[in-house]
């Protein structure tokens, strides 16, 4: 039997990539270097190429189902924020010149658009390194400002400068620093990386003599560094109690009978028993910078670490970087959820740009672990269809009650579940959702509300709309379960109605030949199959029922 070829244009229908039944509490971090740019602003010049360079980089991280970004805003002395205290970073922008537009207020912005959290990566200690001594002739770069209060280390012929922590002069200063940043922007959170002594060798016996008290200078260190972060915690709370405050401390927090090498604690300061005894902290990112099958080992490291932060947030730091890292990150990942770490980071985002290690979306980890939605969803959900049927326009009622939304969560439903396709910040009330070729008579789609603590709204609201010209379509169809073909100029759409279950199988003819053109499980019902526009190069089309033997033909 031959049937004519039909033209009609086609409503498109989203379908995410990233789709899964529940919200699932899951930090995905990306380091964003900008230290000797590193990741950003790296090889671009014009400010219309560094902000579309952001842009795309914040684009990519959430493509690939992250979800938190660590934006480097402090490294070498040197800001990407308008700071009242250090100079605008020469990454950006030459020493005295307007910075063209704030990179830190332009990547909070991105994070909203994009359903990022974003937290303020700053190197707390370290001041100066690398070959641009350039940096140095800044009146007020913190080696000018401090002098030997700055103390120069050099290790692995390599120079670097630390501000000493044992001056109380230098842990105000760092407080003053950080919370003027907090005060300024609406950052999620506060990375505090470096936050440490770059060794025991370091030169501080003129600061020891004056305020050590006679206490082991290992431990004399420790409470400096302890005694900032009690400030920092004090002056954050004031500011915003909300705000996430976390730490990177090194790999190795004391050596074991299975790994030696730097240690935290003992070698550079970090005593983060105490952080996390004194609630200093809301999550600790270790850099556990190693494979599992070699020594020192991620797992066994890993597992320390859980008992050494306890109740507060886990997010391992993983060496994205390191070849022998990269070649076992599926296990590494499988490994983190196996202990139930709350998430995992990624150092650093030109090492994951081009790897999809998640296929499904997921929600950063919440500090209060227990679900507690302080929001209500939306009051109501309505659907419509663009005049020219390429879109489907979802809009709804803000909930009413004393939190407002951070975001809406968008699903379509399917088969009864709820597939998660995409956050819209909590400002606007409508996503419009571009449709392809393959799609059903009917679609249902659902909202909630999510907070400022990454819990989703216990109730959803659900619509659902109709394909109008499918349904004409197939109402026009002269033999209902006769198969139709839709030319769509760049593609053909086929369209197969079934009354039972079998298994199909289409092949193209031509003067000298036939080529299978697909072969797909066949639903009872309505079935829709895209073929490429070299469709149009065949004299007709034989469709094959398996299980039934039955054959029809099409004419192209």
């Amino acid at each position: 039997m031959s049937i004519s070829l039909h033209k009609i244009s086609l409503l498109l229908v989203f379908v995410c990539s990233t789709l899964f039944a529940q919200l699932k509490h899951e930090t995905r971090a990306v380091w964003v270097a900008t230290n000797f740019g590193l990741d950003w602003p790296h090889g671009l010049t014009t400010p219309e190429q560094k902000r579309d360079g952001l842009r795309e980089i914040f684009r990519n991280i959430a493509a690939k189902n992250y979800n938190t970004v660590y934006f480097q805003v402090r490294s070498n002395g040197q800001t990407l924020y308008n700071s009242k205290y250090e100079s605008y970073s020469s990454v950006f922008v030459r020493h005295g010149n307007t910075p063209p537009f704030d990179p830190a207020e332009y990547a909070i912005e991105l994070a909203r658009e994009y359903g990022l959290e974003i937290h303020a990566w700053v190197n707390v200690l370290r001041c100066f390194s690398g070959s641009n001594r350039v940096i140095l002739n800044d009146p007020s770069h913190p080696v000018n400002v401090f002098g030997s209060k700055a103390v120069m280390f050099y290790e692995n012929n390599v120079t670097s400068y630390w501000l000493d922590p044992g001056f109380p002069e230098v842990r105000e200063y760092l407080v003053n620093l950080f919370t003027d940043l907090l005060e300024k922007y609406n950052f999620d959170g506060l990375h505090l990386d470096f936050i440490r002594y770059p060794g025991k060798s370091f030169r501080d016996e003129n600061t020891y003599k004056l305020y050590g008290n006679n206490q082991p200078i290992s431990q004399f260190r420790r409470n400096n560094i302890t005694l900032f972060m009690t400030a920092l915690r004090k002056n954050i709370r004031n500011v915003n109690p909300k705000i996430k405050i976390g730490a990177a401390p090194i790999g190795i927090y004391k050596n074991g009978t299975t790994h030696t090498g730097l240690q935290a604690y003992w070698d550079v300061s970090q005593d983060v028993e105490t952080w996390v005894a004194d609630d200093l902290l809301d999550y600790v990112a270790p850099q556990i910078y190693w494979n599992i099958s070699d020594k020192p080992k991620f797992d066994v490291i890993a597992d320390e670490w859980k008992i050494i932060i306890g109740n507060k947030l886990m997010i391992p730091g993983i060496a994205a970087y390191k070849q022998d890292v990269k070649s076992e990150m599926n296990q590494i990942i499988d490994y983190c959820r196996k202990i139930n770490t709350d998430g995992m980071a990624f150092f650093r985002y030109g090492n994951i740009k081009n790897n999809m290690y998640f296929n499904n979306f997921a929600l950063p980890a919440k500090t209060n672990k227990i679900e507690i939605p302080l929001v209500a969803p939306p009051l109501s959900l309505s659907s419509s269809i663009s005049a020219n049927g390429n879109k489907t326009i979802l809009r709804w009622v803000k909930p009413s009650g004393e939190f407002s939304p951070r975001y809406y969560a968008v699903y379509e439903i399917i088969s009864g579940t709820n597939k998660f396709a995409g956050l819209v910040p909590g400002d606007l009330n409508s996503k419009t959702i571009f449709n392809p070729v393959e799609r059903k008579l009917n679609y249902s789609y659902s909202v909630s509300s999510i907070d400022e603590e990454w819990s989703e709204s216990k109730n959803r609201v659900t619509t659902t709309i109709s394909d109008n010209n499918l349904a004409k379509l197939v109402a026009s169809t002269r033999e209902k379960y006769n198969p139709v073909l839709v030319n769509k100029k760049n593609h053909f759409v086929l369209l197969v109605n079934s009354t039972v279950n079998d298994k199909v199988e289409l092949k193209g003819i031509y003067k000298t030949g036939s080529k299978t053109l697909l072969s797909r499980k066949l639903n009872k019902g309505l079935n829709i199959f895209k073929l490429s526009s070299q469709t149009a190069k065949y004299t007709h089309l034989e469709i094959y029922y398996i299980s039934s033997g039955k054959k029809q033909s099409l004419r192209i």
